[in-house]
């Protein structure tokens, strides 16, 4: 638990930096009409899948606009703001109300060999050409308006927050691209020439959705008598409900997995006692199994919980049935 809460952390930081940098965005008029935030989400993609890298085990993909048309999720963000203020104000205030500070976002990653750090980055698609963008961000650094310094590791100018060991800052990748993260995670995700192959198999035009590959810390903790597992696959047809399958090799390994799943989520809510934000939203994750696959079906902006209450109006219209 302590790892998992450890790398909500970590994510939750770089989408902060994110959002600042939406900020200067928006403050500095960069958005320019040849970038189109309401392009269809698999030509967002086209153009994103590119800066995954060959090294990553995860992406998770986000259509901005079209996830944040969903009126409970738009509201539910709206809510935990509200009267409040600092970076992740203003990261909300932007994503919801400037429609065009940002078209997709896309976390990824490599979750290493257990007792690894994992890298994790965000990469944002909007307009981000170094001709008026990295100009702009050398003035307000002159200004002294961020606490940002510029550095440059193999042939990349990196903006980073601090001069510490291994401080968090961004990078510029193409004209429509910049990555946000740790600066070794930077080095180790985008250090390669972009993919030229695309992503293996038909990924969905929905508005949230991404991969998970069992890699060596995965595997470590599947029991070895549920035999190898290669990935997890999930999507989100309004940003909100999640459905995430697993393939397995047949019937009897993909009920296997769905009783080590029941396992882990017991054992979590067992871990959580006194919390029962969190222990409500464990259990309302729907496991089962579905021929070959293990499947989970979530409420992902039931994770807001933690931070504001969902309105009791809502909750029947957002629970996943049974």
């Amino acid at each position: 638990m302590k790892r998992i809460f450890s790398l909500g952390i970590k994510i939750a930081v770089l989408v902060l930096i994110l959002v600042a940098l939406a900020f200067v965005l928006r403050s500095h008029n960069l958005r320019p009409a040849e970038y189109d935030v309401q392009a269809p989400t698999t030509a967002k993609f086209t153009r994103m899948a590119r800066w995954i890298s060959k090294k990553a085990e995860f992406f998770v993909a986000v259509d901005v606009p079209r996830a944040l048309a969903n009126p409970t999720l738009n509201n539910r963000l709206v809510s935990l703001v509200h009267g409040k203020e600092g970076a992740a104000a203003d990261l909300v205030e932007i994503l919801v109300r400037d429609k065009g500070a940002v078209g997709m976002l896309m976390l990824v990653g490599e979750l290493a060999n257990p007792g690894e750090q994992p890298t994790l980055a965000v990469v944002a698609q909007g307009r981000f050409d170094k001709e008026t963008f990295i100009p702009a961000v050398r003035q307000i650094l002159a200004e002294g308006q961020a606490g940002l310094v510029a550095k440059a590791y193999k042939g990349k100018t990196f903006f980073m927050e601090s001069e510490g060991r291994n401080p968090l800052g961004f990078v510029i990748l193409d004209n429509w691209h910049l990555a946000v993260g740790s600066r070794d995670s930077l080095l180790n995700l985008f250090e390669d020439t972009p993919r030229e192959s695309s992503i293996r198999g038909v990924l969905s035009d929905e508005p949230l959705f991404g991969r998970i590959t069992f890699g060596p810390r995965l595997s470590s903790l599947v029991p070895p008598e549920l035999g190898t597992l290669k990935e997890i696959n999930f999507v989100s047809p309004d940003g909100q409900i999640l459905t995430a399958r697993i393939p397995c090799r047949d019937q009897g390994q993909a009920v296997g997995v769905m009783m080590f799943l029941e396992g882990i989520r017991s054992l979590l809510m067992l871990q959580a006692e006194g919390n029962e934000t969190l222990i409500g939203i464990l259990k309302d994750i729907v496991i089962k199994s579905d021929g070959s696959e293990a499947v989970l079906n979530a409420d992902a902006s039931q994770l807001l919980d933690l931070w504001v209450p969902t309105p009791e109006s809502e909750v029947e219209a957002t629970v996943p049935q049974r």
